[in-house]
């Protein structure tokens, strides 16, 4: 059981799924951000983050706070929902009680404010809630890719900070809050291991169930770091594939809301070509686009707290717009993607892991 004494809130079990090592894993998964308990679920010792989540959990045991590594063996195409699902279970037999699960992806530090937020959006009557996640300013001499993640994370209108205030179905399993009644209402986790987006699943039962599902005002930051542009592309090739098999009416916004700065800058040119006329209208048409994404990537770097500049928001829409319309045509083209070492084919009726062959430790793109 937890200690007592502690203030009449929610008492929050806080998992956090591993998968591999990543740049100063160890260091993120020591922070327990305030909750009562700590489960840091690992498929088993051979993973690469075993030995750093063994090390944070041992630095927060010392520290008072109930902690555990859990080895879950997942080896289902959604290993994360299903590593969540063992570590909930691991505590159910442990006896533990609490009433809040938090989850946290393994590059996100979550701080005491965030829980704060998260605990206070349940208190008032919401059944879940999430923290938009941004990607941190990458340090000199890290690869294009962070570069890339950081345009379209904090720069552009995917920004998670931005989105929420546009989709309101919107639930990023990054860094959530989800009560556990409700969550138990609707199937856990273990009903969620058969899609690759648990969080879109968990967030379209929760309010069937007619729970809400709220985004809170502050942005958490993501601060993994080593990935290739080729990685960056990957990652939004995920998302796009779990766009196009659960909610695949949105699709067509990212070619005309959230990649839409070159389509509509290459058709403001072609207007442009048809004489003077059109040339001085192309170029007002271009200079208005430009104005409008500039703000944008402007406001979600002023949001995320990174630097601003007109250089930096330049490369931020080029960027972000050329991995975006990559992904949407690897996503409308194949349902095949890649996620930490496993090819996944994606469905409406869910995901499957293609091959036969084993999981490859340790890779995470």
């Amino acid at each position: 059981m937890f200690p007592s004494g502690e203030p009449a809130r929610r008492r929050v079990l806080l998992v956090r799924p591993v998968a591999g090592h990543e740049s100063d894993l160890e260091e993120r998964l020591g922070r327990s951000a305030g909750a009562h308990a700590v489960m840091l679920a690992v498929r088993d010792e051979s993973d690469l983050g075993f030995e750093s989540a063994t090390r944070a959990a041992h630095r927060m045991s010392e520290g008072g706070t109930h902690t555990n590594v859990v080895l879950t063996y997942a080896d289902g195409p959604n290993r994360k929902a299903e590593q969540v699902a063992q570590a909930l279970a691991r505590a159910a037999r442990d006896g533990l009680s609490f009433d809040t699960v938090v989850v946290a992806d393994s590059d996100v530090a979550p701080s005491p404010a965030d829980l704060d937020a998260l605990v206070g959006a349940l208190e008032r009557g919401a059944k879940a809630a999430y923290v938009p996640v941004s990607e941190a300013p990458p340090s000199p001499g890290t690869k294009i890719g962070d570069r890339a993640n950081v345009a379209v994370l904090s720069a552009s209108p995917h920004a998670f900070p931005l989105l929420a205030g546009m989709d309101g179905a919107l639930f990023v399993g990054k860094l959530c809050a989800i009560d556990r009644a409700a969550l138990e209402a609707v199937g856990g986790f273990e009903g969620l291991t058969h899609l690759l987006g648990e969080d879109v699943e968990l967030e379209r039962r929760l309010r069937a169930n007619g729970h809400d599902v709220v985004p809170v005002p502050r942005a958490a930051v993501a601060t993994r770091s080593g990935r290739d542009l080729g990685d960056a592309v990957a990652r939004f090739t995920r998302w796009l594939g779990v766009v196009r098999a659960q909610r695949p009416h949105l699709l067509p916004t990212y070619l005309f809301v959230f990649a839409s700065f070159l389509p509509t800058l290459s058709a403001c040119l072609l207007i442009g070509s048809r004489g003077a006329d059109a040339a001085a209208y192309g170029a007002f048409l271009v200079g208005a686009v430009l104005f409008a994404r500039l703000a944008v990537a402007f406001e979600g770097r002023r949001i995320a707290g990174l630097p601003r500049g007109l250089g930096v928001a330049l490369v931020d829409v080029v960027l972000a717009d050329a991995v975006l319309l990559s992904a949407l045509f690897r996503a409308a083209t194949s349902r095949e993607v890649d996620w930490r070492g496993q090819v996944l084919r994606v469905t409406s009726s869910g995901v499957a892991r293609m091959g036969e062959g084993p999981l490859r430790r340790g890779v995470v793109p």
